[in-house]
């Protein structure tokens, strides 16, 4: 007889998700832990997310999360089971209802060629090989990083050759009015959802936007996201989180990634936050790109490696 029933999940079980959530995070050693808020987000009613999950009585054993991401016309599946119930075939059985759940959602977008993404941390090796047993393959791959000012060789202001931004380039902290010009220009980025979950999810104080002057009107060349959030400990400490950065390809500008980084850092870190986190993509072969420009100009520490598994459907 089986130990568990599965079913919807929906906005009155947020506080067991909560939990069962912070339990696998806990397990698994993750470094950026979700929030209740979050969860409670996910299971609004509003129907962008779909959650199922597996119960023994009141205990929730396992959780999924499914969602349809139109830019990257892929749906994204996330999910895990609680430590204790692990072993006893609840992940496969979760993947495969999830693969089911996909097809359905699928078919509701009127997908016909779609990918499935799944997150899955380069310490989670059970589950990097049951994704391989369903036929997933790595898309890519991304590296956690991570500044501290109280661990040696993180901290240091002022960064030299980032503060000085020439004739015509500014860089200005982020105001609502820049949002319609940079959804304008930017239709595939965050800013294509701008909304007031958009303006919640950011902190507004710590993301900047890179301005050429040269012309009577102002052009956006760069932008940087960040949102701010506490860590799962006792103290409850808040850290800093660049959650996205971009320039655009028509910049005559030098540098502005360097000087959109060490504004936001300057920012974050000047109002006593100590950690600051990030994602980037890996470095090319020279060791150009985002991760050593993290490493070797702003004193980032690699943590920990993220693998994109996808399986393309037709």
């Amino acid at each position: 007889m089986r130990e568990w029933i599965w079913r919807r999940l929906g906005p009155s079980d947020a506080g067991a998700v909560a939990d069962a959530v912070a339990d696998t995070e806990r397990s698994d050693f993750a470094y950026i832990r979700t929030t209740k808020q979050e969860i409670e987000s996910y299971l609004d009613g509003g129907g962008v997310w779909q959650a199922q999950g597996a119960w023994r009585g009141a205990e929730l054993l396992a959780f999924g999360f499914l969602r349809f991401s139109a830019d990257e016309n892929a749906i994204i599946l996330s999910g895990g089971v609680c430590a204790r119930w692990r072993g006893r075939g609840l992940g496969a059985e979760l993947l495969e209802r999830q693969l089911r759940s996909a097809q359905l959602l699928a078919g509701a977008h009127s997908l016909r060629r779609y990918g499935i993404r799944m997150y899955v941390r380069s310490g989670q090796q059970d589950l990097i090989r049951l994704v391989h047993s369903y036929g997933f393959s790595v898309h890519c791959r991304s590296i956690h990083l991570e500044k501290r000012t109280d661990v040696p060789g993180c901290g240091g202001f002022p960064y030299p050759g980032t503060e000085e931004t020439g004739r015509y380039l500014r860089i200005q902290s982020l105001r609502p009015e820049h949002l319609p010009l940079l959804k304008r220009l930017c239709p595939d980025s965050s800013f294509g959802a701008v909304d007031a979950d958009f303006m919640r999810y950011f902190y507004f104080p710590w993301c900047f936007v890179a301005f050429d002057g040269f012309s009577d009107r102002p052009q956006p060349v760069g932008y940087l996201l960040a949102s701010k959030m506490k860590e799962d400990t006792e103290d409850r400490a808040v850290i800093g989180y660049l959650e996205e950065i971009a320039v655009f390809p028509h910049s005559l500008h030098e540098n502005i990634e360097r000087m959109l980084i060490s504004r936001a850092l300057r920012e974050i870190m000047s109002s006593g936050v100590q950690t600051v986190y990030a994602d980037t993509g890996y470095a090319d072969s020279q060791g150009n790109g985002e991760q050593s420009v993290f490493v070797r100009e702003f004193g980032f520490i690699p943590t920990e490696e993220t693998f994109i598994f996808s399986r393309e459907q037709r």
